[in-house]
């Protein structure tokens, strides 16, 4: 198959109706779609990106296969370089390609900072987290969480008399 996850269909366990994933669902839906046609997570969400494409310094952000990431050059400062975000066909990369597209800020900012921190200290012998990456990766992570607290408030709140 030429996305290269064989009978690994993940996004089809995706529920796009749980609330907490409403900010992503547009363009989730789209990309699963995409992923059903045979593109990869990088071709799926670099055809759905133009609606929306986010911009950092280096130019408009696009999604690429990870190949191109030049050993020994890390993950954020490749990204800050080139606007070519690496995407592997998996579940974390397609959410991250998501929460790209839909809080764009929130990852150029993200992006700056752990570039800047890599400018400074240079790149480790191992990928162990720093603070500043570490925060970035958190950010991602808590997008979703913060979006289903979100929801979770506005229900309640809805709910009261």
């Amino acid at each position: 198959m030429h996305n290269g996850v064989g009978s690994n269909h993940f996004w089809r366990t995706i529920d796009w109706d749980q609330p907490w994933l409403t900010p992503y669902r547009a363009r989730g839906q789209a990309a699963c779609a995409a992923l059903e046609g045979g593109k990869t997570v990088a071709e799926a969400l670099d055809s759905i990106a133009c609606e929306r494409r986010p911009k950092i310094a280096a130019g408009p952000v696009c999604f690429v296969a990870p190949s191109p990431l030049p050993e020994r050059m890390a993950y954020e400062a490749f990204i800050a370089k080139t606007a070519c975000v690496p995407t592997r066909d998996n579940l974390h990369d397609l959410f991250n390609g998501l929460v790209w597209m839909t809080f764009p800020e929130l990852k150029r900012r993200l992006n700056e900072l752990q570039a800047a921190q890599i400018e400074r200290a240079g790149v480790a012998a191992t990928r162990s987290p720093g603070p500043t990456r570490c925060a970035g990766v958190t950010g991602t992570r808590s997008s979703l969480r913060t979006a289903a607290n979100g929801m979770r408030h506005c229900r309640s709140s809805s709910d009261t008399p």
